[in-house]
């Protein structure tokens, strides 16, 4: 299975493994956006999840 995470405009597809929490989706989604970010040189741009909610 994969999850979509949305940070405003850019969206991150992580693949969940078997065991994981959300906080392990959590930390690989913002790892996967930091790069995307450094990418387009903006490493100083903080990322903080504060909200999770479910889309259908």
């Amino acid at each position: 299975m994969k999850v979509t995470v949305t940070f405003g405009d850019t969206s991150v597809v992580v693949p969940c493994k078997a065991g994981w929490t959300v906080r392990d989706l959590i930390d690989q989604a913002t790892r996967r956006y930091r790069r995307i970010l450094e990418q387009v040189n903006q490493v100083n741009t903080s990322c903080v999840v504060c909200a999770l909610r479910q889309c259908d």
